[in-house]
């Protein structure tokens, strides 16, 4: 995450898997807005039935904020408390345009392009 403003005005930022409402996008640290860093977000109890073999995130700019994202990853713990991890996305998603000076990758502005996750999950034989 790049540029994601934690003021009110702009941290409005909904994200959906598979069109199921999973929660707000956390924000950059105040001091540091302007730097790459890793957000990490736990899916309420209650989404966790949107979770398939082949997801669609996507991001929402509700407050028309300038800022980018990249390296999405969907990260599932199964019932043994074993991890597993999607596909990496590592298209840059960028709001802003070539007005805003850290502008890069693909261009989108109301609500990010989809970003296709997949589990590697195992299909009976």
């Amino acid at each position: 995450m790049f540029g994601a403003n934690p003021e009110e005005h702009y941290a409005n930022k909904p994200l959906t898997l598979n069109g199921e409402s999973i929660g707000i996008l956390p924000p950059n640290n105040r001091y540091a807005c302007d730097q790459w860093q890793e957000r990490v977000m736990e899916i309420p109890a209650a989404a966790l039935k949107a979770i398939a073999g082949d997801n669609t995130l996507t991001i929402a700019n509700c407050g028309g904020d300038c800022f980018k994202f990249c390296q999405a990853i969907l990260a599932v713990q199964l019932a043994d408390g074993t991890w597993v991890e999607s596909n990496c996305d590592g298209t840059v998603y960028c709001t802003g345009g070539a007005g805003w000076p850290h502008f890069e990758g693909t261009l989108f502005q109301d609500k990010s392009p989809e970003v296709k996750l997949s589990l590697p999950v195992q299909h009976p034989q």
